[in-house]
């Protein structure tokens, strides 16, 4: 999911990367929900506002223990592996950004065990300089 506060082309809000069709739809979610996950991404790298965007990865626990015990390091093994290459992917497009170790700030799974819940997350900037 991405969460978009200055970004050409894409209102401010909450979007979900459709897999089936690689485009960005608008989700539904209250502006405290956005905000405390701005808010945590925010704090975590010691800004004074939002980066333009932050990609969050979204996993639902319940789905990968219900086949694996004690999967929840798989869990975090992807979510490392998958910060790792859109890090590369920002830096190859000149992107300013930062892996930030929030989790739980977008989704909350603390009340709905089997809910979603956000594992880490990526800020966007603009592009980086070249020196």
């Amino acid at each position: 999911m991405v969460v978009s506060h200055q970004v050409i082309g894409l209102p401010p809000g909450l979007w979900l990367f459709d897999t089936d069709e690689a485009v960005l739809r608008p989700c539904r979610a209250d502006s405290s929900q956005i905000d405390r996950a701005t808010r945590a991404v925010t704090d975590a790298l010691d800004l004074d506002t939002a980066p333009p965007a932050t990609v969050f990865l979204i996993a639902q626990p319940a789905r990968t223990l219900s086949r694996y015990p004690g999967g929840m390091s798989l869990i975090w093994r992807d979510t490392g592996a998958m910060l790792a290459t859109l890090q590369l992917a920002a830096a190859d497009l000149r992107l300013s950004s930062c892996i930030v170790g929030t989790t739980g700030a977008l989704f909350d799974c603390d009340d709905d065990p089997y809910g979603l819940t956000d594992t880490g997350a990526l800020a966007l900037g603009g592009l980086a300089s070249a020196d």
